[in-house]
């Protein structure tokens, strides 16, 4: 009778359950990933491009996409997944200059905003000559180089400042060297580079100050190509 049970079974139209070694699954769906459920009957599971099946612990895997992330895109494809950078980091960048000469920075202490044409850029924009927007949170390498003249070697600067602001707080690198101040070469290039942080919308501005003297007439070089210029560029 054993032997007559079994062939019966395996010419049965009904699919054998787990607990005889089968799915307990008829006609599954084409192309679905049959899931384990003990004793009872497999369940399949369907998946449209790009997805994965991702686990849950106790339960059933669930079919779903991946996510993108900052910075991250994900295009799925039949068979594929795609991920790829975007946005943020480097590609936010400017490159200005000045080739004409600014005139008239006293030594009085007063900040003088530094006058830009655009180079190069993208994303950052330069909406007036001296302002320069940000176009996303981040943090942001500057380097500037200005050069000035003007200062006499009986000046009594005691300080030179380029200024970064429109961030929180003002940005400064200081210049008290009196070999460089009381110069006689004509000019003396005063170099800034550091990394900040500045929020989406945030004004920048470049600003040139001079302390320590009020009479000179401090003025900003420009070549007509090179130099003063600025550059920022988003690195996170």
């Amino acid at each position: 009778m054993s032997i007559l049970a079994n062939a019966l079974n395996a010419n049965s139209l009904t699919p054998f359950s787990p607990t005889s070694g089968g799915t307990g699954v008829s006609d599954p769906t084409a192309h679905g990933i049959l899931v384990a459920e003990g004793s009872s009957a497999f369940s399949p599971k369907v998946l449209t491009n790009g997805q994965l099946l991702i686990g849950s612990t106790g339960a059933d895997p669930v079919a779903a996409s991946l996510t993108a992330g900052s910075g991250v895109t994900i295009t799925p494809g039949a068979g594929s997944i795609t991920i790829a950078a975007s946005g943020g980091g480097a590609s936010n960048y400017i490159i200005a200059s000045n080739g004409s000469a600014q005139n008239g920075v006293t030594g009085s202490g007063t900040s003088y905003a530094t006058q830009w044409s655009i180079l190069h850029s993208n994303g950052i924009t330069l909406p007036t000559n001296s302002t320069f927007l940000m176009p996303a949170n981040g943090y942001y390498l500057c380097t500037a180089i200005i050069p000035v003249s003007g200062i006499t070697s009986t000046s009594n600067v005691t300080q030179i400042q380029i200024q970064v602001n429109g961030g929180s707080p003002t940005y400064n690198v200081v210049i008290q060297n009196a070999y460089y101040l009381n110069n006689t070469f004509g000019f003396t290039f005063i170099n800034y580079s550091t990394v900040i942080p500045f929020s989406n919308g945030d004004n920048v501005q470049v600003k040139l100050r001079v302390l320590g003297e009020g009479s000179d007439n401090i003025n900003i070089q420009g070549d007509g190509a090179d130099y003063p210029y600025v550059t920022f560029f988003q690195i996170a």
